[in-house]
C-alpha cells in the first residue's frame, strides 16, 4: 500500500540565522493493505512529522513515499498539490490531535460530510453519522450543536467519527486517543479494528504503548536525530 524510502524532513529557522533542524532522517518502512503500523519513539523524535509528510502537510526534504493509489503508484513526496488534495478527498484520511473545523457547522453535518461529498445521499450519510456519534457516546442533544463549543474529548470523538465514516484506503492517526477516557478508547480501538478488517491500511502514533500494542500489526521504532555540533 505504501513504501517510504530514506525519508527526511528538515526545517530552516530563519529567526536563528537560518539554522537547519532535522525533524527525522532516513526513515524507511512499508505498509501492506489492511495492516496497522505503529510508530514509536520519544517525544521530539519526529513521529508526527512523518505522518504530516505522508499527508503532505509538510513537504519532505528528501526521500520517496510510494503510495499504491487507485490511480496507480504515486510518489506523495513530490506529487502536485491538486493531486494531493484529490487523494485526501478520495483515499487518504487523517486524525490530528485537535479538531479544526468551521465554527458554524453542526457535529452531525461535520461527521456526515465526507460521506455525502462522495455521492452518498444526505439522509443516508446523516443516518450513518448518527450511528457513529451514538456509538462514541455523543449525546443526541449535541448533534446539531457546534463542536467548537465541545470539550476536548468530545471534539476528538467527532474528529474520529469524521475520519472513519467514509472508510478511507489509508488512515493516518496522530495521538487519536490522547484526550479520551478508558471507555471511549476501547470504542475507538473497536472502530479501528472494524476499519482494518474492511481493508483500510493505517499508520498511527499513540501516547499509550498498551493501546498501540492492542491494534498495531507492526511497530516502527524511530530514534531522535542528534543535533550536536
Amino acid at each position: 500500500m505504501l513504501k517510504a524510502t530514506n525519508l527526511s524532513k528538515s526545517f530552516v529557522l530563519h529567526a536563528l540565522d537560518k539554522k537547519q533542524i532535522d525533524a527525522f532522517r532516513k526513515v524507511s518502512f512499508e505498509l501492506a493493505p489492511a495492516r496497522f503500523l505503529g510508530i514509536r519513539g520519544i517525544s521530539g523524535s519526529g513521529k508526527s512529522s512523518i505522518l504530516k509528510c505522508i499527508y503532505r502537510t509538510y513537504l519532505p526534504t528528501e526521500g520517496t513515499i510510494n503510495y499504491h493509489s487507485r490511480r496507480g503508484v504515486l510518489n506523495l513526496a513530490d506529487l502536485p498539490e491538486q493531486q494531493i488534495l484529490a487523494l485526501r478527498r478520495e483515499e487518504i484520511g487523517f486524525v490530528s490531535q485537535f479538531l479544526h473545523v468551521l465554527p458554524r457547522v453542526s457535529a452531525l453535518d461535520l461527521v456526515a460530510e465526507p460521506l455525502w461529498s462522495q455521492g452518498v445521499p444526505l439522509p443516508q450519510a446523516k443516518k450513518r453519522a448518527k450511528e457513529l456519534l451514538g456509538y462514541l457516546n455523543i449525546p443526541p442533544a449535541l448533534y446539531d450543536a457546534y463542536p467548537a463549543n465541545f470539550s476536548g474529548g468530545e471534539q476528538q470523538r467527532i474528529n474520529i467519527a469524521r475520519a472513519v465514516i467514509w472508510n478511507p484506503r489509508l488512515l493516518l492517526l496522530d495521538e487519536p486517543t490522547a484526550s479520551l477516557d478508558e471507555g471511549s478508547v476501547k470504542r475507538v480501538i473497536s472502530l479501528l479494528r472494524e476499519l482494518k478488517n474492511a481493508g483500510t491500511a493505517m499508520i498511527g502514533i499513540f501516547h499509550d504503548t498498551a493501546v498501540m500494542d492492542s491494534i498495531a500489526d507492526d511497530i516502527y521504532h524511530i530514534k531522535p536525530v542528534s543535533h550536536e555540533t
